[in-house]
């Protein structure tokens, strides 16, 4: 047929056919161009469906990109994220939230006349914590009410709940009380970690009776050491959080709602605070567990018998080595039947390292007295071991509430 319309066809023709044939040649040739470009933008259109999915893709679902379309991808990306930082943000406020209602449904507002002359009792407030389903509360510095002036508390609905006192600790100032009627009470939950320098804490408390109200702030300080009141209390909690009259006793927990600790009192300045000053004292909490424990030697004695050693500890500071050095046995007391001599320094006790005189005062502080306590000594340079079966400690008449005093 080429060679028809070219031996028969005009020349022109024959130039046209030839032209007709070398474009079709071309169009041929351009074809795999053409299906390479139309894969191309097919792969790119696939890859830009993949990664603006991928945009719109956050932890817990997809975001609406119908509401970003008016933005250029990046910056339709940036917005994304900070859209999901702020849903994640609020979920933690709700969760958080959560928490401290249930906190709120342990704590009770406590209101009471302490025992005084006639005539000239003030009400008071205070704050407990619901320990069990039995109705234990624990509280602080509550003395026993006169007969007929019972001690009030109010749950978080605002309902009254007639309450009975049943003990109190001298040394901590922690108060055993029992709600006579403890439904619709939730037992605080213990922390199931111990706090820690800068962690994040809420208090639940009772300031001016204004009950079961709630502050945040942080924990400023582990391990203190300080006097309140009467008693030079050990192993505290320091906290950065407001606290008022009212107070006392008030729930420390964590951002899970779980009990850490509970209010001591609050250290002041002596002067009075100004007008200027926003924080006029720091608050201390006795550590949940050592609250729990008084509050069991509380609930089956009415009272606390903490061991007794019979020794006095030198307290002057020993830079060489840690531990507690004795520098005077008491006769015939449970240390001098046990072996222990001065000079002995003691370094572990009950299993526990002893890094100075004060931290083996806070392990008796928290051994029920009559139990054998083993003690780990450095003699001389020699290591020794002892079991010390301690006593009931005596009653002070000197204002001090430890019998283990230094010299």
């Amino acid at each position: 047929m080429q060679m028809f319309f070219k031996d028969s066809a005009p020349a022109d023709h024959a130039n046209a056919v030839e032209r007709s044939d070398s474009l079709s040649d071309r169009r041929r040739s351009a074809a795999p161009v053409l299906v390479l470009c139309c894969v191309a933008a097919v792969a790119a259109a696939v890859v830009a469906a993949v990664f603006g999915a991928r945009a719109t893709v956050r932890r817990g679902g997809v975001i609406d990109r119908s509401k970003h379309q008016d933005v250029t991808e990046s910056a339709g990306v940036e917005s994304l994220q900070v859209d999901d930082s702020w849903r994640l943000l609020d979920r933690f406020e709700e969760r958080v939230g959560e928490s401290i209602a249930a906190a709120r449904m342990s704590t009770l507002a406590l209101e009471y006349t302490p025992a005084g002359p006639s005539g000239n009792a003030v009400r008071r407030v205070a704050t407990g914590i619901v320990l069990n389903d039995s109705g234990d509360v624990l509280s602080i510095r509550i003395d026993a009410p006169p007969p007929g002036a019972p001690v009030v508390a109010r749950d978080a609905d605002g309902r009254a709940r007639s309450t009975r006192w049943l003990a109190a600790d001298h040394d901590t100032g922690l108060t055993l009380l029992r709600v006579d009627e403890s439904s619709g009470l939730r037992p605080v939950r213990s922390a199931t970690r111990a706090a820690v320098l800068g962690m994040s804490v809420f208090v639940v408390g009772n300031p001016f009776g204004l009950g079961q109200s709630v502050s945040r702030g942080h924990v400023a300080g582990l391990n203190r050491h300080v006097r309140i009141g009467h008693s030079k209390l050990g192993a505290l909690i320091q906290l950065d959080v407001p606290l008022r009259p009212g107070d006392n006793g008030a729930l420390v927990a964590n951002l899970r709602g779980e009990w850490l600790g509970q209010i001591r009192g609050v250290l002041s300045p002596a002067d009075p605070p100004t007008a200027d000053d926003k924080k006029p004292g720091v608050g201390f909490a006795i550590k949940a567990d050592d609250a729990a424990w008084v509050a069991d030697q509380l609930r089956v004695n009415r009272k606390v018998d903490r061991a007794y050693l019979g020794v006095r500890l030198l307290f002057e500071p020993n830079p060489k080595a840690q531990g507690a050095i004795i520098s005077e046995v008491i006769a015939d007391g449970p240390a001098a039947k046990a072996g222990l001599k001065p000079g002995d320094r003691v370094v572990a006790a009950l299993g526990q390292p002893i890094v100075d005189p004060q931290s083996l005062i806070d392990v008796l502080d928290r051994t029920v007295a009559r139990s054998v306590v083993p003690l780990e000594l450095d003699r001389d340079g020699a290591a020794q071991s002892a079991r010390v079966e301690t006593a009931n400690r005596p009653v002070e008449t000197n204002g001090d509430r430890n019998p283990i005093k230094k010299p």
